[in-house]
């Protein structure tokens, strides 16, 4: 146990004394303002994405591009569909073609699908009802070389088979199943560029289909589940910016919040807390420069998803797949199970014994500041990946935002220990105290180890909680 240091008690008293008095009361009720409004404006944009997108055509919407049609589902579109290639670099060609020879590498690029880029539909659809998804420009005429493009297809012509096309329209952003693909209105003249030579296949698309996947349970029950293409649309771009502007106030506020309550609990901390809580108080600096540095990386990844929705949608498939059927997958049965004590069980496991102890704390005991690359690694992937950028995402983040902001202020904790352990070995260094500053310093690691590992578990069980009793109505 170690014995509370004169500085701490001191600090410590004046921050009780200080709770009877407004200043005190506002000490707390300030970041927790904050972080209500930013869980307020989160709502809020969820919420008006909702309204406006009720008469959304074609939101729904499913492609199967490799599937025959079921005996058993009426309103379905009958396609065929071809996938354009994706040009890679030639200085990146190498590369990605020693990456498929380490073990299951080439399964992550076939998942990314790195080599291959939008698909092309040929659709037999009135044009009344075409005119209903354009957002922009005109319909093709009928037998020419034009296309519509939906909203993740960038490019304004592409090529079969040596003959170029042109986009002379765009879908609505809210159109699902579409949106990286290339639209051809069926015509005699366009069935020559899908062939089975030329690698087309047949398959249909379902307007209604993600809306009937949830709620029939013998929707495609008669067959083989097809490989489906939809479900997910892009919100537009300021319901996006009113989530992303809510996280960043939930993350300030929530960081904020926890650091003045550990600073005001150091006096009455067990002593197995108090190492890292003076550390805490004494180095006020490198506190808020750890939380910088995260949260900065954090939220610029973030932003970075807004530019490159199509790697943030394949990130986020390569994730899900982890979790569903990868090294996670014990995560994801967790979940699966509706056990909200297993599930904060294996999150928590994962979290602290691999995440923080294995591959943050204990390399940085012998390479300095590794653990604080490691989290800036994470930091970034995990902002890319939780980009607010899809439909109905900001409904999910309501209640996930606390979850983040409980879930980073663990990881934010572990790095500030992993910069204080090569500071204190480098002071001993230079000041002639080697050992006792080696000493201290490992006393803080183990202290922040054990108080990371306390707010990760409290966050497990937000999650846990969160997630399977609050999933099913968002």
């Amino acid at each position: 146990m170690l014995p509370p240091s004169p500085e701490t008690e001191e600090l410590s008293g004046s921050a009780a004394q200080s709770l009877s008095t407004g200043a005190g009361r506002r000490k707390f009720s300030g970041p927790m303002a904050v972080l209500l409004i930013g869980v307020a404006l989160i709502g809020a944009a969820a919420l008006a994405e909702v309204v406006l997108s009720r008469n959304q055509p074609w939101k729904d919407a499913l492609l199967a591009p490799e599937a025959l049609l079921p005996a058993n589902v009426e309103g379905l579109i009958p396609v065929a569909v071809r996938r354009l290639p994706r040009e890679i670099p030639a200085s990146l060609r190498p590369a990605i073609d020693q990456l498929r020879d380490f073990p299951g590498a080439a399964d992550v690029l076939d998942l990314l699908e790195i080599e291959k880029g939008e698909r092309v539909v040929l659709l037999s659809l009135k044009a009344d009802i075409l005119t209903r998804l354009l957002a922009s420009g005109r319909l093709p005429v009928p037998g020419k070389p034009e296309a519509l493009a939906g909203d993740l297809a960038a490019s304004p012509t592409f090529d079969l088979d040596g003959r170029s096309f042109s986009v002379v329209g765009r879908l609505q952003r809210g159109v699902a199943g579409l949106a990286y693909a290339y639209v051809i209105p069926h015509d005699p003249a366009m069935e020559q560029y899908f062939t089975t030579e030329s690698g087309a296949t047949e398959g249909w698309i379902d307007p209604e289909g993600f809306k009937r996947l949830k709620e029939d349970e013998t929707y495609l029950a008669d067959q083989e589940p097809p490989k489906l293409v939809g479900g997910i649309t892009r919100s537009p771009p300021w319901v996006a910016s009113l989530v992303v502007a809510g996280l960043f106030m939930v993350a300030c506020g929530g960081s904020v919040l926890q650091v003045r309550l550990l600073r005001h609990a150091a006096a009455r901390a067990p002593g197995f807390l108090r190492a890292v809580l003076r550390e805490i108080i004494e180095r006020p600096a490198l506190v808020i420069f750890v939380h910088t540095v995260l949260y900065g990386v954090f939220f610029l990844m973030m932003l970075v998803a807004f530019q490159y929705p199509v790697a943030n949608i394949r990130a986020t498939s390569l994730v899900r797949d982890e979790f569903a059927k990868g090294e996670l997958s014990y995560i994801g049965n967790a979940y699966a199970s509706g056990d909200i004590l297993l599930a904060a069980a294996a999150t928590f496991f994962h979290n602290y014994v691999y995440a923080t102890i294995l591959f943050a704390l204990a390399p940085s005991l012998i390479v300095p500041f590794a653990g604080l690359i490691k989290n800036l690694l994470s930091f970034a992937s995990v902002g890319f990946v939780m980009a607010p950028i899809w439909a109905e995402s900001g409904a999910k983040l309501v209640y996930h935002s606390i979850t983040m902001a409980l879930e980073m202020e663990g990881y934010i904790i572990a790095s500030f220990v992993v910069v204080v352990w090569p500071l204190r070995v480098f002071k001993g260094l230079t000041g002639g105290t080697f050992l006792e500053q080696l000493a201290q310093g490992f006393r803080i690691v183990v202290s922040g180890a054990l108080l990371a590992g306390i707010m990760l578990a409290i966050a497990a069980l937000y999650e846990a909680t969160t997630l399977i009793v609050l999933s099913p109505w968002t």
